[in-house]
């Protein structure tokens, strides 16, 4: 289990955001390349997930396929993640799957395959052939770790949502120059991580990133 505190950001440029980044009192270092991250978000034909993140439900869960690399072509050590949040805290389950192709002919029957080929409880395949592909979404992070390594920090940026239709992948427009910025830490850390946050100067968000794609289909 571990808190995560994200900071939805519009109008920041990716340099501007890195500045503000390590000049923090924490004094944040690179921890890991840079790397492009692509997701497949399921949800029920209700869209539960995304309801419960706009309700602001403190409880919800969050299900998607993840890789890096190219969002098109082959998605090589994708990952199956079930989220679960309770308020600040957050723990995950991951799956390790086969490789799988994706591009815009990529549908239901792919999805199905997917599960049915690879080795999944019995109650959590059922559940995933029940669900749709809700959003595809991908955008560059950046990996930092704080001095004392006691706090993590993503920054996501070149955010990209697509849609899944009958003509294949859908583009959607979002607000250019739009970022994500997440801290990560241990229980016990809490206290360290208001301090950490103090520094920036952004509101805290509860918005993720799936339900800011969602909201761009549905409105």
């Amino acid at each position: 289990m571990r808190f995560e505190r994200k900071y939805y950001l519009e109008n920041h440029s990716a340099g501007e955001l890195n500045t503000v980044i390590r000049l923090n009192r924490a004094c944040f270092f690179s921890a890991h390349p840079p790397r492009q991250i692509n997701n497949i978000y399921l949800d029920g034909l209700g869209l539960d997930s995304f309801v419960d993140n706009v309700e602001g439900n403190l409880h919800r869960r969050k299900i998607r396929i993840r890789w890096y690399g190219n969002l098109c072509g082959l998605a090589e050590q994708p990952t199956l993640e079930i989220k679960i949040k309770n308020s600040f805290l957050g723990t995950k389950k991951s799956y390790p799957l086969h490789d799988f192709k994706f591009d815009s002919d990529f549908g239901k029957y792919h999805l199905e395959h997917i599960f049915q080929t690879n080795t999944l409880p019995i109650d959590l395949t059922n559940e995933l052939l029940g669900l749709k592909i809700a959003l595809i979404n991908s955008y560059q992070r950046n990996y930092f770790l704080s001095a004392d390594t006691r706090i993590r920090l993503t920054l996501d940026t070149d955010l990209r949502y697509f849609q899944m239709g009958f003509m294949g992948l859908k583009p959607l427009q979002h607000p250019l120059n739009d970022a994500v910025i997440e801290l990560k830490y241990k229980n016990d850390d809490d206290d360290l991580a208001i301090e950490v946050a103090r520094d920036f100067p952004f509101r805290l968000s509860k918005s993720s990133k799936y339900a800011m794609g969602i909201s761009l289909i549905n409105y």
